[in-house]
């Protein structure tokens, strides 16, 4: 009985072992003496896994990051932050700009000569017969760029007014104007004659001509000037530009293609202006944007300055991450957190707006993008793990991993029935010698014996804007 029993354990484990490779990537198991007497108990292989945060830093760690997304092992940052500085010298690093002067290492708002008030509704009168290329009157006066015969209004009627509402001029109440000069572009309603019209303005219940022109059949601009207010005869006030209504009046023929108004004042500075950047990272190397800095001397009462940010120069976004918003600057010397965007790689322009009510301006001083970049190499060995039997074997290595293009991650092994330090310098034979087996998980061969045994990674990376990561390591033993 007793020889048969020993034949059924053979035949027994011989079951076991074939059945255990099946579909096991694991070169094999083996019997740690899981038995009792005649009976079988179990082939096992024994596993040992490093997956959590607190496993990769129980280990020995140079120049990687265990934190920033736990239970991973990434390349860190370099301590210290890589910075692209605007003193605003000169305009190099501005893509454009409207309404703003860069001068003495500055950025601020210009004085506004004149401002230009364009048609924006009907006015009170809209008596023109002819309205060709727009569903109404004031539309087809009021281009930046006159369009002449494509839209337009005219009449060859005597005796009509059309009158537009104009926009309002955004200058600070009590700013000095020195004039309004009212432009139209015209011609002659059917050819040469003396078909004459007027310049016309209401101001409050007011209506006013001017002398009266003879056209011509080609299209030609004609002006005229009001340095008083009609209305009451003294000088024009803001509010009373603000409600002004402009257009002309048919004596006996004209078309009329193009108004607009241009109110002269004292200095005023312009109520807004904005500049985009160029790309400020262009050929960096880049892992992550951190923040924005600045210095704003002044912003003064009545003044802004806002800025949004965008890795393409097309979609602008805030700190936050709000498509279209904006940050708010304050005076002095500040930091914007960056971080929270998950920016990397060598792209970034901002954009900044100035406000103002007239009376003065925001000055911006200095700009400063900072950005890390990640160490080129660096290493986590594990802990020491204690097998429990001496010339234990180390069966296989596991690790799973993520390689973006330019990285690699590379594995050494040692083993010893002598304990060793986890940081220990190896000194055979009380310390082993680390062995390379490679960077191609699994290894099932050449992997060293002995009680204590212990696993070293280094992740590289050629490009300092590409991070390899780290995710879990296997060891499986017997």
């Amino acid at each position: 009985m007793k020889g048969k029993k020993w034949l059924v354990l053979v035949i027994s484990l011989g079951v076991v072992l074939v059945s255990s490779g099946i579909g096991v990537t694991r070169s094999s198991f083996v019997d740690l003496e899981s038995s009792s007497g005649n009976t079988f108990t179990a082939w096992t292989s024994e596993v040992w896994v490093q997956t959590s945060q607190g496993d990769f830093e129980a280990g020995v760690l140079n120049q990687v990051d265990t934190s920033s997304s736990p239970g991973d092992v990434k390349l860190d940052y370099i301590s210290s932050p890589s910075t692209v500085t605007d003193t605003f010298a000169d305009e190099t690093k501005i893509a454009s700009k409207t309404n703003l002067v860069v001068t003495g290492g500055q950025v601020k708002l210009t004085l506004a000569v004149a401002e230009t008030l364009r048609p924006n509704a009907d006015g009170d009168l809209t008596e023109f017969e002819d309205l060709i290329g727009a569903p109404t009157h004031w539309e087809a006066v009021d281009e930046e760029v006159a369009d002449d015969a494509t839209t337009h209004v005219g009449s060859d009627v005597g005796g009509r007014t059309d009158l537009f509402q104009l926009t309002a001029s955004g200058l600070p109440t009590g700013t000095p104007i020195n004039s309004v000069t009212v432009y139209e572009r015209v011609r002659e309603e059917g050819g040469m004659g003396d078909d004459d019209w007027q310049i016309v303005i209401k101001s409050g219940t007011t209506t006013t001509y001017s002398s009266q022109f003879e056209e011509s059949s080609s299209w030609v601009y004609r002006s005229y000037q009001w340095t008083t207010d009609p209305n009451t005869g003294e000088a024009w006030t803001v509010a009373a530009v603000d409600a002004l209504q402009a257009g002309a009046y048919v004596v006996t023929g004209v078309d009329v293609s193009q108004v607009y108004v241009e109110v002269d004042h004292g200095d005023c500075y312009n109520s807004s202006g904005t500049l985009t950047s160029t790309n400020l990272l262009s050929g960096e190397t880049v892992g992550s944007i951190d923040s924005f800095s600045y210095n704003a001397s002044s912003i003064p009462s009545g003044t802004s300055l806002k800025v949004q940010f965008s890795q393409d120069s097309t979609n602008w976004y805030n700190s936050a991450g709000t498509l279209g918003g904006w940050d708010t600057l304050s005076q002095g010397t500040n930091s914007i957190d960056l971080s929270g965007l998950g920016w990397s790689g060598a792209n970034f322009y901002y954009q900044m707006e100035f406000t103002s009510d007239g009376n003065d301006t925001p000055v911006l001083d200095e700009i400063c993008v900072n950005y890390y970049s990640y160490y080129s190499s660096g290493t986590v060995a594990s802990q020491v793990l204690d097998t429990g039997i001496a010339g234990a074997s180390w069966e296989s290595l596991f690790w799973d991993e993520t390689l973006p293009s330019d990285t690699d991650i590379a594995f050494e092994v040692r083993a010893s029935d002598n304990l060793f330090a986890k940081d220990a310098e190896p000194d055979p034979p009380s310390v082993p010698d680390w062995t390379s087996v490679g960077g191609a998980s699994p290894v099932i061969s050449g992997l060293p014996s002995g009680r204590y045994m212990q696993w070293r990674a280094t992740l590289t990376t050629s490009n300092p804007s590409e991070n390899p990561v780290l995710h879990e390591v296997r060891v499986y033993h017997y």
